[in-house]
């Protein structure tokens, strides 16, 4: 580290002054820290590294890979592998609630059992057709028909073209230039 000094002949100075010829300058551990890193030796003080905690993620995947069920057995399984040297799900149990640690075990049957109902049998307009021809309901007396057929009539709507746009938005759903209502 270069340090250029002005070098003045009539320097005054008050008494009980100390003498800065002859010591280093003064600067602060942020800027000798900045020199020494910039100059590529080593750094003031070193990054800590810091130990990655399993997420509650984690903690579900341990679960179904290994089928546990219930708290205890993953306290055992936290214990067996705290003896090998491994302590990440103990304190994975130890710091987190005892809720988070009964969602971790209860997201278990959301993984190993499929959803029926994400897919369905029928489509809607197949739905909508097998209600073809049925009774109404008890009460309607069929005035439902006559109401949609005025509401229509009344908006210059010709039944064809309502059932099109119906049929479209049920089969292509909702978008740009299909907007039922």
């Amino acid at each position: 580290m270069a340090v250029v000094v002005k070098e003045d002949a009539g320097v005054l100075q008050s008494p009980g002054h100390p003498d800065l010829g002859a010591s280093p300058p003064a600067t602060t551990s942020a800027s000798t820290s900045r020199v020494l890193q910039a100059s590529g030796e080593r750094s003031a003080r070193a990054p800590l590294k810091k130990r990655k905690r399993l997420s509650a993620f984690d903690v579900s995947q341990m679960v179904v890979q290994r089928n546990i069920k219930t708290r205890t057995e993953l306290l055992a399984l936290a214990e067996m592998q705290k003896r090998e040297g491994k302590t990440d799900l103990a304190e994975f149990v130890v710091n987190r609630g005892q809720k988070c640690v009964a969602e971790a075990i209860e997201a278990r049957g959301n993984y190993t059992t499929p959803r029926v109902s994400w897919s369905r049998k029928e489509t809607r307009p197949e739905i909508l057709d097998s209600f073809k021809g049925q009774p109404c309901v008890p009460g309607c007396n069929g005035l439902w028909s006559n109401i949609a057929e005025d509401i229509l009539r009344r908006n210059d709507i010709p039944a064809g073209t309502f059932k099109r746009a119906v049929v479209d938005v049920l089969e292509k759903g909702r978008g740009k230039y299909r907007k039922f209502l």
